[in-house]
């Protein structure tokens, strides 16, 4: 299972994070994925970090979403 840390801006480019515009604020955050085979080829692939993290890291944690 690779398990690394990423460090994003939270800009347009990537819309909106649970429900929140961008902030343009850094943030790093660390992530395991976990791939499933058949035969040499990957058939799917999940994600997991902690949005917890990310949402502290962007000034969001404990505000609902913007609508």
């Amino acid at each position: 299972m690779p398990r690394r840390s990423f460090t994003w801006r939270h800009t347009r480019p990537c819309g909106d994070f649970a429900g929140h515009p961008p902030t343009g604020r850094e943030f790093r955050c660390r992530m395991a994925a976990v791939f499933e085979f058949a035969g040499d080829r990957i058939t799917c692939e999940r994600v997991y970090f902690d949005s917890g993290t990310i949402l502290r890291q962007l000034g969001l944690a404990g505000a609902g979403p913007e609508r």
